[in-house]
């Protein structure tokens, strides 16, 4: 102790252990998030896609296929998405969309993770909630409508999607 003051030296083993675990921290963090799929912002945007930010709205719980090999006869495949923001759109994408705008999609690969329904996948999605947001790029297809209609339909998909 000089002058009153009492100084406290630093020990080695504490600062080693606390640089040990910021570094196990780290890379524990940067593992979870290399195993996540994620779409990349600025990749091309294939024709017939739209990139964008969405966050869901509702779930429609009904299994829309007897298919015993089609996922979406195990799990909901169809959800109501509110557009966040559009990335972008690729070539012929003819339907724009705008912010708030509400639209129903389908999950190719449903909206439960796709570790549980399809294990073999390479590459696994962690499934989509009330609320959760995501980056997709969505696929548009036109179609005919019912008979005596004059009008197109369009359906909306979605085979992969990162969450934020």
């Amino acid at each position: 102790m000089e002058g009153g003051t009492l100084l406290v030296k630093p020990t080695t083993s504490f600062s080693a252990y606390f640089f040990g675990a910021l570094v196990l921290a780290c890379v524990l963090v940067a593992a979870c998030q290399s195993s996540m799929p994620q779409i990349r912002q600025d990749a091309p945007l294939a024709p017939g896609t739209c990139r964008a930010v969405f966050t869901v709205v509702s779930i429609d719980t009904m299994m829309t296929s007897a298919l015993v090999s089609d996922p979406c006869s195990k799990a909901p495949c169809t959800a109501t998405l509110q557009v966040d923001s559009v990335i972008g759109y690729g070539a012929g994408y003819t339907s724009p969309h705008s912010r708030g705008e509400r639209i129903q999609v389908r999950f190719a690969f449903t909206v439960a993770p796709t570790k549980d329904i399809l294990p073999s996948m390479d590459q696994h999605y962690p499934g989509v909630s009330i609320g959760t947001k995501l980056t997709a790029d969505l696929r548009h297809e036109r179609g005919p409508k019912g008979m005596g209609e004059s009008a197109e339909y369009i359906t909306y998909t979605i085979y992969g999607y990162s969450t934020q």
